[in-house]
């Protein structure tokens, strides 16, 4: 329970309806206060008493309660992010609160006095509107009977119902609205006087009247019922989706002066403390016309706006520049200053401009490739991306006759095929895991994708499934309102819904219109092609019972002025090597003729990256249903302009503009065939009464003898009795003596409303009957794969080579699930074959199962040991002649030191040995534990008698940094008389290291902190052998890790999935972690490589600070380039 003088409730304290000059606080429009950095708008007082309800909605483990209030969980709890980094109440369809007293008793019983606040940032889709609502009782409101005080907050109006009608007429001159609200997070507050109305967004008046009724006599004697989140209207309520913050109730009717008091007050807390500037122009934080500032920096100034910052940052390599912005908030006459550090973060240099766009390519599904790949050619900055494959047999990497590389053959076993993407002489791998091909599918059945009903319900506008075994009689699957896949993404709705099938055979793609007329209130309330969703939603499957969850694929947002993408299908086109997907969209910028719903296409080789739409379709009429086959050499279209309209081209790119479809000119171009009127000439045929013509081909096996036959469908929309079908033996014919009616056609008991018929295997249609038929749940995989185990191929306890690894994993669905292994960095595709990125010495081995489905199971962690640098071992000779063996290893550690005489056996060395008056050679060597044999050393004694010495000046010196990851090298100096033969020991703190006998040492982590000297061994013939040591350096530094700027990919846009491309980090492998920011403010628990983006973010800019952290590196702290405001 939260206490009624909460803190994030500003009127739980006396509120001081005028302001006096404090620090940070300032009087008067314009002034400034410098140094203002506190804003003590709440001065301790005695309590409000009139606070009667206060949820923050941050209690959810103890039950929503404050201020003598409770409000009780209807339907499943969620929460999202609150406008001020704490939580909020996501409400929707499922969720919505009743508020009562604490006893249960009415909250607003007698009150005629009222002031209601809330945060709120409303979905711009399926949302109905209602926030807030106090009624009469819970019974279903009946129209011009209606007694509630309503708030319908929608993502660009609020609307304040009051009624108490009689049943004749529908009163609504207590009625307050406001247009124009801004997107995202506003605050709301409804305050409530007698008569008297006024309605607040962000402590500014925009609406009042003194014609309302009393809230009294609204709720009568009862005292009513108060919901956040769902009106009683009709069967099933309407509701409120989006999110609901800082509800707060009083039983007094606040002043303009307190209200506007506590806006300047949110405005102020809510800024950041700190921004960083990576982009010319920059918006700056704040609500428009609440926030304005002006800079302190010679680099920053700010337009007339008071919001649009022009930055000129820093020259590449320049230190980042750093200042002060001033904040100036302005309520009313309550104004408050605040200043805000900023950093301006210099230009890219080429270096790392080439590193960012390397660490911008994505090349989504490596784990599990079964189709073409897109290999982009051009990145960031428009820099070329040059791509090299191990095994351009199975993945090319070059365009050969026209096509784009990337296109994938898939041999008789998985193999695995690294991907190197280049500019210039930097490099980025990724590793992708080739399935092996199946053999090509014998299609004998059918599946029917569609939706159904009438708009009533949120269950019609989802995904059903019908079967048949001949195209012609159908079997329902589910009954209406148990859909088989449904869309909790976007609109929440799903319509026009269409399936194809890869040309390899075995993967699905079901591709659909993101759009509920239901959550939208309705056709004449739905403003569905000015501001309907311009993505489509996909799923994926490889046995179409088991499917993915569903995802926005953006494809309309670069047409200008884009207002929907309605009625997608796709379409594999072999001599390109891509799917070409084509939708409607309402475009008046890009119309060329009549109404501006055109058909557009895109192309995309996994229904993630898309090229730029073409329009493809433009009609004196609307367009909005096109669909599309293939016959010999001949594509042939229908589609929904006013007609049901029949074209065919051998030209699948050719585009048409023009009032109707053309007449022949040639095969490159599209011409008409005729349409369902005019073949059949039968009126009822036409676009007035069709809509959503979809072909598909009947199987072999229900053709009689062997002719060809083709299905059309269209969707009696006129009527809303669903499909009506035709056959054709003849697409291209215009009569019918190709056409018929196919009246034979029984659809089953759902009305198939448009969708797509697919040819299917009589074990795929086994498959779909098992999942679907006799159950209820959705047929999406949701469930990760278990990953029973994970072990070393070969165990022991040393590996002197990278080992492989042996796992068990299983999924529901029955396939196989793929392997992901990390052992620093980013998961890579694991198909067996030794580890690769390991350190010497302990490495940790995450490792994770991946289904069909992309789900991942938790990472599982093994420990391997690896040692594959011998040992050292130095020889010191003393004046009497004694040689004296010293090994070290500082891995696995020294299991032995053998020796061996002028040639003669080897023999363990356990204790310095004595050499005779005559010269003699000794070999030496160590063996480490984990087994690593170090290459024969040789020390020579020379005889007793005098010879002269080598000579060396000056002493040898180590050249080169003193930082992890700097390769040192020696400066020999002089060694007379010349020629003379040179050796060479690196040592740690004194101590040799193991392997390193080289002229150069690379610097590891393990060398921190230490000196490294060297020493260098002068030999020749007939001279005694010298030996010189440099001077040691200083202690080794820690390394700098090479990074590039992260970069979001993703449109900012609520509900789609932004992803951080985490740019290039060296020397691999470095672990990387994430952090996503909204607006700079650190977004709790978003610390993973995707983000989804939230109501809350509407109006903000996105970030995310990538960390890279390496052993013996300093760790290194990168924040991407903020996103645009969310839309």
């Amino acid at each position: 329970m939260r206490s009624s003088t909460s803190s994030r409730n500003p009127w739980a304290v006396v509120l001081v309806t005028s302001l006096a000059v404090t620090a940070g606080v300032l009087t008067g429009a314009g002034s400034a206060h410098a140094g203002a950095t506190t804003a003590p708008l709440a001065q301790a007082g005695a309590q409000d008493t009139s606070v009667i309800a206060d949820f923050s909605f941050d209690d959810a483990a103890t039950g929503f309660a404050g201020a003598g209030a409770r409000a009780e969980v209807r339907g499943t709890l969620t929460l999202g992010d609150g406008p001020d980094g704490t939580r909020a109440a996501r409400l929707s369809s499922g969720f919505w609160l009743d508020v009562t007293k604490d006893d249960g008793s009415p909250l607003l019983a007698g009150l005629d006095e009222v002031t209601i606040s809330y945060d709120s940032a409303p979905s711009a889709a399926g949302n109905t509107g209602w926030s807030v609502v106090a009624q009469r009782s819970i019974a279903t409101n009946t129209f011009r009977s209606e007694h509630y005080l309503g708030v319908l907050d929608r993502a660009s109006s609020i609307t304040v119902e009051r009624y108490d009608n009689d049943g004749t007429t529908r009163d609504t001159t207590g009625n307050l609205v406001a247009t124009g609200t801004p997107s995202g997070w506003k605050h709301v507050d409804i305050v409530v006087s007698g008569t008297t109305g006024k309605l607040y967004v962000d402590g500014l008046l925009v609406a009042s009247n003194t014609q309302g009724k009393l809230l009294s006599t609204i709720l009568g004697a009862s005292g009513g019922v108060l919901q956040l989140g769902k009106a009683n209207w009709g069967s099933a309520g309407e509701y409120f989706s989006g999110l609901l913050d800082n509800v707060s109730v009083h039983s007094a009717a606040l002043t303009e002066s307190q209200i506007q008091q506590a806006a300047a007050q949110r405005a102020y807390d809510r800024l950041p403390g700190s921004l960083t500037i990576e982009e010319s122009p920059h918006v700056l934080p704040g609500p428009a016309g609440v926030v304005s500032w002006a800079s302190q920096m010679d680099s920053i100034s700010i337009e007339a706006d008071g919001r649009t910052a022009q930055v000129v940052r820093p020259a590449p390599g320049e230190p980042a520049a750093t200042g002060i912005l001033v904040a100036t908030i302005t309520v009313g006459e309550h104004v408050l200053s605040r200043q805000v550090e900023v950093t301006v973060v210099p230009l890219p240099s080429e270096e790392e401009k080439t590193q960012q766009a390397l660490a911008a390519v994505s090349l989504p599904g490596l784990h599990d490739v079964r189709s073409n790949l897109t290999l982009p050619t051009t990145g960031k900055y428009d820099l070329p991306l040059t791509w090299r494959s191990s095994n351009p047999a199975v993945i090319t990497d070059d365009e050969v006759d026209g096509v784009a590389p990337g296109v994938v053959t898939r041999g008789a076993d998985d193999q695995t095929v690294t991907l190197t993407v280049s500019i210039g002489e930097s490099v980025r791998r990724f590793t992708a895991l080739v399935r092996a091909r199946v053999p090509a599918p014998v299609t004998t059945d059918y599946l029917f994708a569609h939706f159904t009903g009438t708009e009533r319900s949120a269950n019609d506008e989802q995904i059903y499934f019908a079967t048949s075994s001949d195209g012609d009689t159908w079997a329902d699957t589910r009954p209406n309102g148990s859909p088989v896949l449904s869309s909790s993404i976007g609109d929440k709705g799903v319509r026009d819904p269409f399936l194809v099938r890869s040309p390899e055979g075995d993967t699905f793609y079901l591709i659909a219109t993101d759009l509920s007329i239901f959550h939208r209130g309705g056709w004449g309330n739905a403003q569905a092609t000015e501001t309907g969703s311009l993505g489509l939603v996909v799923w994926k499957s490889h046995d179409l019972a088991h499917w993915s969850t569903p995802q926005l694929a953006d494809v309309a947002s670069p047409i200008p002025g884009a207002g929907m993408a309605w009625a997608p299908e796709a379409f594999w086109d072999a001599a390109q090597q891509h799917y070409v997907v084509y939708w409607a969209t309402k475009s008046t910028p890009t119309n060329g003729i009549g109404d501006p719903v055109n058909v557009y296409y895109a192309t995309t080789r996994d229904f993630v990256t898309f090229s730029d739409p073409v329009k493809w379709i433009d009609r004196n009429g609307s367009i909005i249903d096109t669909s599309m086959i293939k016959v010999g050499d001949w594509y042939y279209r229908a589609s929904g302009d006013g007609q049901i309209t029949i074209e065919r081209s051998k030209n699948l790119y050719a585009t048409s503009t023009a009032t109707q479809a053309e007449a022949y000119v040639d095969d490159q171009h599209w011409s008409l065939v005729g349409t369902l009127q005019s073949i059949f000439n039968n009126s009822a045929y036409s676009g007035a009464a069709l809509e959503g013509p979809e072909f598909f081909a009947y199987n072999e096996d229900d053709l009689d003898q062997a002719a060809p036959l083709w299905g059309l469908m269209a969707d009696q929309y006129a009527t809303g009795r669903g499909y009506l079908p035709f056959r054709t033996t003849n697409i291209g014919d215009p009569t019918t003596d190709s056409w018929s009616a196919a009246s034979d056609v029984s659809f089953g008991s759902l009305k198939k409303r448009h969708g797509t018929i697919l040819p299917i295997t009589a074990e795929e249609l086994a498959a779909v009957q098992a999942a679907a038929v006799g159950s209820t749940g959705l047929l999406v995989d949701a469930t990760a794969p278990t990953l029973a185990s994970v072990s070393v191929a070969s165990p022991r306890a040393w590996h002197t080579s990278p080992p492989s690894l042996t796992w068990s994993a299983s999924d529901d669905s029955g396939a196989e699930p793929s392997i992901e292994i990390r052992v620093e960095g980013d998961w890579a595709a694991y198909a067996g074959g030794p580890v690769g990125g390991l350190d010497q010495g302990t490495n940790t081995v995450q490792a994770r199962a991946v289904d069909d489905a992309g789900n991942r199971s938790a990472p599982t962690e093994v420990t391997l040991e690896l040692d594959s640098v011998p040992p050292a071992t130095t020889a010191a000779v003393d004046e009497t002649r004694t040689v004296t063996l010293t090994a070290s290893d500082t891995t696995s550690g020294v299991a032995g030191v053998e020796y061996s005489m002028d040639g003669s056996a080897w023999s363990p060395y356990t204790a310095p040995v004595a050499v005779g008056e005559d010269e003699a050679t000794m070999w030496f060597r160590a063996r480490d534990v984990a087994g690593n044999l170090e290459s024969a050393q040789t020390v020579v004694v020379p005889d007793a008698s005098p010879k002269s010495a080598l000579t060396s000046t000056p002493v040898p010196v180590v050249t080169g940094a003193a930082r992890v990851g700097t390769t040192l090298a020696v400066a020999t100096g002089s060694w007379e008389p010349a020629p003379v033969t040179l050796r060479y020991r690196w040592s740690r703190s004194g101590v040799p290291i193991g392997g390193a006998t080289g002229a150069t040492y690379l610097l590891r982590a393990v060398d921190r902190g230490h000196r490294i000297s060297v020493t260098v061994t002068g030999s020749k013939p007939g001279y005694l052998t010298v030996s010189s040591v440099s001077r040691p350096t200083t202690p080794v530094a820690a390394g700098r890790l090479a990074a590039t700027r992260p970069r979001i990919k993703g449109r900012p846009e609520v509900g789609r999935t932004l992803r951080v491309i985490t740019g290039s980090w060296g020397p691999a492998p470095v672990r990387l972690s994430y952090q996503w920011f909204r607006a700079g403010k650190r977004l709790t628990g978003a610390t993973r490589t995707r983000y989804v983006v939230r109501r809350a973010d509407r109006g903000k800019r996105i970030t995310v600070k990538v960390t890279g952290r390496k052993p013996g590196y300093t760790t290194t702290v990168l924040t991407s380039k903020p996103t645009e405001k969310v839309s």
